[in-house]
This record gives C-alpha cells, structure tokens and sequence, in this order.
C-alpha cells in the first residue's frame, strides 16, 4: 500500500532541509562525483552500435506488421529513439492504424500472430492499463520490444528530449545516471520509498551539472 500523500511529502520535505545542511563540496569531490557519471554511463548507456541493432529489430518488427496490416506501421519512441536508453532498454514502438481499425482489436491481432512467429518469444499481452501494450523478445537478438497505442503527448516528449540532448553531451550522462538509479530501486524498493530519496537525487545531479557548467 502507497503512503499517504502527505506522509510522502513530509519526507521529501525532510530530505531537502538535510540537503541544504550539506557542506559545499570540494573540488576532489566534484571530481569523483564526475568519474562516478562517466563509469555509470561508459557501463550501463547504451553505445550507438547498440542502438543501431535495436533500430534494425524496430525496422524488422515495423515491417512484419506494415506486411500483415496494410495500413499499419510502427513508430520507434522512447529512450532508444531519444539515446537516452540504458543496454538493457525495450525497444518501444507505437502503433499506428488507419481510423477504420479499431487499435486495441489491432494490437491482439497483432500479439496472435507475433506469437505464432518463431522470430519471437515470451509473447505477452497486457491490456488492463490505459494503455493496451504486447511485449515480447526479437530472438536473433534477444531484446525486448513492447508496442503499444500512444498519446501524441508520448510521442511528443520523445521528440522534445531527442532535440534537447543534442545541446549538451552531459545531458545524457545524467539521464543514463537518473535512469539506473530509478530501475535499481524500483527492483529493490517499494515506491513510497523512491519518493523519499527523489529532491536528493535531483538536487545532486543539478549541483554536478552547474559545477561542472561553470568550471
């Protein structure tokens, strides 16, 4: 059971007065918090030969469909689309069919005959939230895809994030930082509790990133 909201918020209420207790840091310890950044993303970001591979499955999977639904096709988003994805990152993709389609009775569709291709495995549906998703594992390479029915939004943000990283490579860094660190503890911990450690995390991050801007 999630906390109460405001149990939560008198938690990260506490962790910013204990943040603003915390000494200036020093010039080795900005230094140490910089190699940190760049071990974290050299062994968990994504490098472009593997991105390239995961947008060649998004093609392959995009043109299985277009084949069988005339009409329909993919469209790759998410952090593989934006370079923001860690190595173990799904492959996202939107479905997008003609206004004659109904999309979620597309998307089973879809799931049925992705399941009855030997190319794939571990074919599952997962129709209960707002938004129908399938997912499912391309077995040449073994990386999990998932496509789902999108709002504009989604695919708005990807594309917003996509342009933003450009401006500054340490943009990146920190969302390959941010990500890790939100998958470690959501295998780990509860929720209520990741709420908790949110402002430190940001707060650090931001702190690093205009040092670092200035030096």
């Amino acid at each position: 059971m999630k906390a109460p909201f405001h149990i939560a918020e008198l938690k990260e209420r506490k962790v910013i007065e204990s943040m603003k207790r915390i000494p200036a840091p020093t010039r080795a310890h900005i230094e140490a918090l910089d190699k940190m950044v760049l071990d974290i993303v050299e062994k968990y970001g994504m490098v472009e030969s593997e991105r390239e591979v995961a947008v060649e499955v998004s093609e392959e999977v995009g043109t299985f469909v277009s084949e069988n639904f005339p009409g329909c096709s993919l469209m790759l988003y998410g952090s593989v689309a934006s370079r923001l994805a860690l190595k173990e990152s799904n492959i996202d993709m939107n479905l997008r069919a003609p206004p004659n389609l109904n999309g979620p009775t597309t998307l089973g569709a879809i799931s049925k005959l992705i399941s009855e291709n030997p190319l794939f495995s571990n074919v599952a549906k997962d129709f209960d939230e707002g938004r129908p998703s399938i997912h499912f594992v391309h077995k040449r390479t073994n990386v999990k895809c998932s496509v789902c029915l999108c709002k504009d939004e989604t695919i708005k943000t990807t594309e917003i994030i996509s342009k933003y990283q450009t401006i500054d490579p340490r943009v990146r860094q920190l969302a390959v930082v941010f990500r890790k660190w939100a998958k470690v503890r959501t295998d780990t911990e509860k929720y209520d509790n990741i709420l908790a450690f949110m402002s430190e995390c940001v707060s650090m991050s931001i702190v690093y990133y205009i040092l670092v801007l200035v030096s």
